[in-house]
């Protein structure tokens, strides 16, 4: 680990004589590359992104026909690589026909970085048949469920 004297009247280097200037420091002091990984927030507002759009029936080239970027860039979004920025955000919500703060997560729940139901394929298909079945068959499906579930864990 290098240190530096940063005290005033000090020269910054790591000896305390000055040796040439900002591009020695530069050498000195190793710079963390940031993370490859999306930030959780970033991969949450996606998430939200895609539940809406698929809840509006628009595939992702529709969508980004109608915000003017492409398909790849609507996929990078909602995958949290690309961030986006609050002018682009407002744009989808438009085209989604919802509010700028419904893609955000609300306060009460932290971003988990799972995907929600509805930004599964079929996820809002699933909900709308469990809703239409009785208690009886949600408690059998929901059985069903948890027993694959743990099948795809262990």
């Amino acid at each position: 680990m290098v240190k530096i004297d940063l005290r005033p009247g000090s020269s910054g280097s790591k000896d305390g004589h000055h040796n040439g200037g900002t591009a020695d420091m530069a050498k000195e002091t190793p710079i963390q590359p940031l993370s490859r990984q999306p930030d959780i927030v970033d991969v949450t507002v996606g998430d939200l992104v895609r539940s809406e759009r698929i809840r509006v029936g628009l595939s992702q080239t529709q969508l980004g026909e109608s915000i003017g970027v492409t398909f790849q860039q609507i996929q990078k979004y909602e995958r949290g690589v690309n961030r986006i920025s609050a002018s682009m955000l407002t744009r989808i919500a438009r085209a989604l026909g919802v509010s700028v703060a419904s893609l955000f997560p609300s306060d009460e729940e932290a971003p988990s970085g799972r995907p929600s139901l509805g930004a599964i394929a079929g996820g809002h298909e699933l909900a709308e048949c469990y809703i239409a079945i009785s208690p009886n068959e949600r408690a059998a499906l929901l059985g069903v469920a948890r027993a694959l579930a743990r099948r795809n864990v262990d």
